[in-house]
């Protein structure tokens, strides 16, 4: 950020400085917080990054050696005027610091947003599947219980559009199974399994119900079904 505007000594300090402090107490910060980022790349880019911004308001170009060699100044004549301040270019460096950090947020959250909703609709896809895996367990060890897990059977078809279209090749016919129950309880369960490891999310809170965005997400799971 300060490459036009920086001396050859003022540079070398910025990078000492981003170097042997910013950059080892961004990283040791985001360690303590447990935040995930194998690469460093908050401490690299935003740390190290932010730093450069900032440092720009403490730079002066060698503004008497550019006018006697004859060169235009461009942008740097704002540092090479008599009325410069450095400490009001540094509150504008801090403003526009605060803006990249609002605007980053702000886009980065809406992205990982979408991810979020996809993965907690994927994740209400996976308890369905299970429960569908523990409902079918229940009906190979008692028999006595294909009336009874009927109901549960619609409940959890009329949910997961996934669930209903495997089902389907299991003898579904929308209320029920055809013969009273599927036609192979071992490939179901088999069907059941893959489809879970293909489902299977990264989210740490997988199944909890109280999470807001797992309910958003199973909703959008259940109106889709319901269509």
């Amino acid at each position: 950020a300060a490459c036009d505007v920086a001396t050859q000594s003022a540079a070398l300090s910025i990078g000492l400085v981003a170097g042997f402090f910013v950059y080892p107490s961004v990283s040791y910060i985001m360690r303590r917080l447990r935040l995930d980022d194998p690469v460093d790349a908050a401490a690299v880019h935003g740390g190290c990054g932010l730093f450069g911004v900032l440092a720009v308001g403490l730079c002066r170009p060698p503004c008497e050696h550019l006018a006697s060699v004859g060169v235009s100044l461009g942008g740097q004549a704002t540092f090479c005027d008599a009325g410069h301040s450095l400490g009001l270019q540094l509150l504008c460096q801090l403003r526009g610091a605060l803006v990249e950090v609002l605007l980053t947020a702000a886009t980065t959250m809406s992205v990982f947003a979408m991810f979020s909703v996809s993965e907690y609709a994927a994740c209400g896809e996976l308890g369905h599947l299970r429960e569908a895996e523990d409902l079918l367990t229940s009906m190979s060890e008692s028999p006595d219980l294909l009336e009874a897990s009927a109901l549960k059977w619609r409940r959890l078809a009329q949910e997961s559009v996934m669930l209903r279209v495997l089902l389907a090749k299991h003898g579904w016919t929308g209320e029920g199974f055809a013969s009273g129950e599927p036609t192979d309880y071992w490939r179901l369960r088999q069907d059941l399994r893959i489809l879970q490891a293909k489902k299977d999310t990264s989210l740490e809170g997988n199944g909890h119900l109280w999470n807001p965005m797992f309910r958003l997400g199973r909703g959008l799971g259940s109106s889709a079904a319901g269509r």
